[in-house]
């Protein structure tokens, strides 16, 4: 949420906590077995991870000179 409130985006929260059903649905739906899962549109996007590495790519591309890589 930290991401997506700094980029001003706007998004809706799901407890899946409350629903064993819920939650079981959406690792099988999204083939993705942690939380918290992202959707765009309906459609899955991805988790924290992917996030994470989508925005440190658009702010500092592959190869950009002032970047630095932690691997």
């Amino acid at each position: 949420m930290q991401i997506l409130n700094t980029l001003s985006v706007p998004y809706e929260t799901v407890n899946i906590l409350e629903d064993e059903l819920l939650r079981t649905g959406m690792k099988e739906y999204s083939q993705w077995p942690t939380f918290p899962q992202v959707y765009i549109d309906g459609e899955f996007y991805g988790g924290c991870d992917i996030m994470i590495g989508r925005v440190f790519v658009s702010i500092c591309p592959p190869g950009h000179a002032k970047c630095v890589s932690f691997n």
